[in-house]
């Protein structure tokens, strides 16, 4: 008897779970649940309102929607690859038995871009709560810690992310991980907006804890990452602009096959549930990106504006002001020898193969093109040279010198002012501007009249003009941003999570920086032409 009560009783609780799984978990597609104006404020009209959270979960097309709990907003990140991302299925489960959802718009391109509000409201004959809905094209991030009050640039706290790929070729909609982070960058440390480092952590055997190396929305695998903010720039548009433009035009034209650059995507970040706004996730320039072997290369890296390159033969010492050693480097001090020796020879070499022999040419041409087009007043003058990594790598057991670029947020007609708004002067450089960056081996060579390299520089900018610096590639760069950065709604929510940061009129978009841009095109063009 007591063995047929203990099965009766199991069958009732298990008909009690099937019955409360079907009563609180219920799916249908998205614009089954839109109600009229008029619908809509009869159901309001007639109930109470309260502040209790109803809902449990909310999915649309399956996957959970992340849910802003300081300003009680549900985010959903549209799928590029799926044919009802505007009408995508919605599920929901609830804490009562018997609410009903109703939403009140449609979602449409006019809806994402304007940043505009969807309600959806569960009610039940009595009471009502209602949740805000905002969509995005972006991917989204989360970060989650208990230590968040405590970020600074000199320590790191622990940390767990969350991010949803939306892109159509991703192979992995959701990654997570754990890891530490931190606040990066020096002048933009000050702003309230902060820059991060992201070092990917995971648990191995043992409780023994070891990088843990991921692709993020389809880039190389690392445990190291940069969320970089775009405070001071009104488009938040240069950085990643300059940096993706290098990558795909240039970081793979050299002579050790290496990829000399990195890239950037836009996402959105939160912290902890709470919007923080449109970011650019990307990867930090380090001695495994450019393959430098400790035993016997270094990489140099220069963050301040000074004469260092052009005073080298007053240095005593063979440490120069304001660079740093970035890599774990078996001998120092020979790293340090050769970097000087390479300013020596760049200043006092009469010797035109010398010149040729000391650099990866073409890797020297494509930055002094780069550094042309860009404009980039924070990274190079004629004999000075800022936001820089140079490599020494090892060559028929020669010395090679790399450039690789980094940190282009004041380029295309910005520049650094510190009575300005956020450091920054708007559109403030003039467009013909030149940077003619001499203290390299083009400079020298043209020094002693080499006409080879005249060729060369002329050869290669042809052949950029033709492809990655051509008009209509540029225009299409410039398309795919836009709609990243202002058809997303993103630029909207960041100038309202983050109103003192620098922000152009969002209604023109970027048309006013592809101007420059195309303008820059035809001073480079002439620059060029009178150059070389």
């Amino acid at each position: 008897m007591n063995k047929k009560i203990i099965l009766i009783c199991i069958i009732l609780i298990l008909l009690i779970l099937i019955f409360s799984v079907f009563l609180y978990h219920k799916s249908c597609n998205y614009e089954d649940l839109l109600v009229s104006d008029e619908t809509w404020n009869e159901i309001i009209s007639k109930r109470t309102m309260t502040n209790e959270n109803f809902t449990t979960s909310l999915k649309f097309n399956d996957y959970e929607l992340l849910f802003d709990n300081v300003n009680c907003t549900y985010y959903y990140s549209l799928i590029e690859s799926y044919s009802n991302r505007y009408n995508p299925t919605v599920s929901y489960k609830t804490n009562k038995d018997d609410l009903k959802l109703v939403i009140n718009k449609k979602i449409t391109d006019n809806l994402i871009e304007n940043n505009d509000c969807v309600e959806i409201m569960l009610y039940n004959d009595t009471e009502f709560t209602i949740y805000a809905l905002r969509c995005t094209t972006l991917p989204i991030l989360n970060i989650t810690s208990n230590d968040i009050d405590n970020l600074s640039r000199t320590s790191d706290i622990n940390m767990s992310l969350y991010l949803f790929d939306n892109s159509k070729k991703s192979a992995k909609r959701i990654t997570r991980s754990d890891g530490k982070m931190h606040i990066r960058g020096q002048i933009s440390a000050v702003f309230p907006k902060k820059c991060f480092k992201l070092s990917l952590k995971m648990e191995s055997l043992g409780n023994h804890t070891r990088k843990n190396h991921l692709s993020l929305l389809g880039m190389r695998k690392d445990d190291d990452w940069i969320l970089y903010a775009a405070y001071n720039d009104q488009e938040k548009i240069r950085n990643v602009f300059a940096s993706n433009l290098w990558y795909e035009a240039s970081a793979k034209n050299n002579m050790f096959g290496i990829t000399n650059g990195n890239q950037y995507k836009f996402l959105e970040l939160f912290i902890n549930n709470e919007y923080w706004g449109l970011y650019a996730l990307g990867y930090r320039i380090d001695e495994k990106q450019l393959n430098i072997d400790n035993n016997q290369e270094y990489l140099f890296s220069k963050n301040q504006y000074d004469e260092t390159e052009s005073h080298v033969l007053e240095y005593k010492e063979n440490k120069l002001p304001n660079y740093e050693l970035r890599n774990e480097a078996k001998d120092e001090a020979t790293g340090w020898q050769y970097l000087k020796n390479y300013y020596v020879t760049l200043l006092q070499s009469k010797n035109v193969d010398e010149l040729y022999n000391i650099s990866d040419i073409n890797n020297v041409i494509d930055y002094y093109l780069f550094q042309e087009f860009i404009q980039g007043n924070d990274n190079a003058k004629a004999d000075v040279l800022k936001n820089v990594f140079i490599s020494i790598k090892k060559h028929n057991n020669k010395n090679v010198f790399i450039y690789t670029p980094w940190d282009y947020d004041l380029s295309m007609g910005n520049v650094y002012n510190e009575t300005s708004k956020n450091f920054t002067n708007e559109y403030a450089v003039a467009v013909d501007e030149t940077i003619n960056f001499k203290l390299n081996a083009i400079g020298a060579l043209k020094n002693l009249n080499d006409t080879k390299i005249n060729d060369l520089v002329k050869n290669r900018y042809k052949e950029l003009r033709n492809t990655y610096y051509s008009e209509s590639h540029l225009k299409e760069l410039i398309s795919n941003y836009s709609k990243q950065i202002y058809d997303s709604g993103a630029f909207n929510r960041d100038k309202t999570r983050w109103v003192d940061s620098n922000y152009n009129d969002e209604e023109e978009k970027l048309t006013k920086f592809e101007e420059y841009v195309l303008e820059r095109l035809k001073a480079t063009d002439k620059f060029i032409d009178s150059n070389f």
